[in-house]
């Protein structure tokens, strides 16, 4: 009776997640997957972000495809070292800022925002920018 309850799908697994959970954390995984292959093709939708966001639902869902994703010869680099020692390259901080600056430039340009809410996104934008900036770019040695 123990070993039928043990398979049944509502049965936690060993490391503590139900069948449901699992399969939660592996859709949001593709999801990101999906949406980061997109942004490769797409300019001004970022890769990495949403990479950073799969391999985080894979790790709690599907450590394979974590594995299979820290892995890869172009993101795989850019990943460990952000989970490893929160860094972001400066070609990858550079990059996110130009991205960041021209999309809020045409931003505000096409959407007529009043000052008080032009002010708001501006600031919120120069705050990520900053943050960014702050985070270190190689690992410690």
């Amino acid at each position: 009776m123990a070993d039928r309850d043990a398979q049944s799908p509502a049965a936690p697994l060993v490391h503590g997640r139900s069948r449901a959970e699992i399969w939660v954390w592996r859709g949001c995984g593709i999801l990101f997957v999906v949406l980061g292959t997109v942004g490769v093709f797409l300019p001004g939708l970022p890769t990495t972000p949403f990479l950073l966001l799969a391999a985080a639902c894979y790790s709690r869902g599907d450590p394979v495809a974590r594995a299979k994703l820290i892995s890869h010869p172009r993101y795989g680099p850019a990943l460990r070292a952000w989970f490893d020692h929160g860094a972001v390259s400066r070609r990858a901080k550079v990059l996110a800022t130009v991205v960041m600056t021209i999309s809020v430039s045409f931003g505000l340009w096409v959407a007529e925002l009043g000052p008080g809410l032009a002010s708001v996104v501006v600031g919120t934008v120069a705050g990520v920018a900053l943050w960014l900036w702050l985070r270190p770019e190689h690992a410690p040695s």
